[in-house]
């Protein structure tokens, strides 16, 4: 008798058992981190004008204005 009543139990606990909540993933704001960036590089240009950072400040201004196209860069 146990074992034919096994199935209905066993759905009857998987029905009521409930998903946990979503965590939401943190947001960080891309824009500050490349300003910031985009000052760093500018500074160490400025300081030791070399190709490499040249060519990473160079990488950030065309991302920078892939996300918002400011023609004053």
């Amino acid at each position: 008798m146990a074992l034919a009543a096994w199935p209905f139990v066993r759905a009857g606990a998987i029905s009521r058992a409930s998903a946990a909540a979503p965590t939401p993933a943190p947001v960080v704001a891309d824009y500050r981190y490349r300003n910031g960036m985009i000052g760093d590089l500018e500074r160490l240009a400025a300081r030791h004008p070399d190709q490499l950072d040249e060519h990473m400040l160079a990488v950030q201004y065309l991302q920078r204005y892939r996300e918002a196209p400011d023609t004053g860069d």
